[in-house]
């Protein structure tokens, strides 16, 4: 009987410290009114100085794994999906299973920018459908972009937050 694969657990957090349009255009002396019409966006949220991807991931998870009613010694797969990891070494995924108490199951990270959770997701697919050995999978999309953009950039500025969103399934 083949094994079905679903989401059963969704979850995600964004740091308290919001920045408004209004904010960003009065800082790099923008119109009013000029970044929402060509952007669609209406705030972003920025992380404090010291704050970690992995911090924001494994709150995200955790919100997950209670969505979908999954204990932490259910997983066996962690994919992280980040092209701002804390660290080249320990990955972003093994901090998270750290931080969840799970003592053992695969856990790497995935650099491909916007398209990576989509990647690490069918990855994830994959190694459920082909592998006795992976039964319930968390998949994380974590970014913390303000980290590596300027704030005096509006090509950039206007654009980009930081906030983490996984999946269980």
């Amino acid at each position: 009987m083949e094994q079905r694969i679903g989401i059963v657990g969704l979850g995600a957090y964004a740091p308290p410290t919001c920045v408004s349009n209004r904010a960003l255009e009065r800082h790099l002396k923008l119109a009013p009114g000029f970044i929402e019409p060509r952007t669609g966006i209406k705030e972003r949220r920025r992380v404090k100085l010291g704050d970690k991807a992995y911090n924001l991931a494994t709150i995200a998870a955790q919100k997950a794994m209670i969505d979908g009613q999954v204990s932490a010694d259910e997983i066996d797969l962690i994919i992280v999906a980040t092209s701002t990891p804390d660290n080249l070494f320990p990955s972003t995924a093994c901090m998270v299973q750290r931080e969840l108490g799970i003592e053992s199951c695969m856990s790497f990270d995935l650099s491909a920018a916007c398209a990576g959770f989509m990647y690490g997701y069918q990855i994830a697919e994959t190694m459920l459908h082909h592998s006795d050995r992976f039964s319930t999978a968390l998949v994380i999309g974590v970014d913390l972009l303000t980290r590596n953009t300027s704030k005096e950039d509006p090509s950039t500025a206007i654009l980009f937050g930081d906030a983490a969103e996984p999946h269980g399934s």
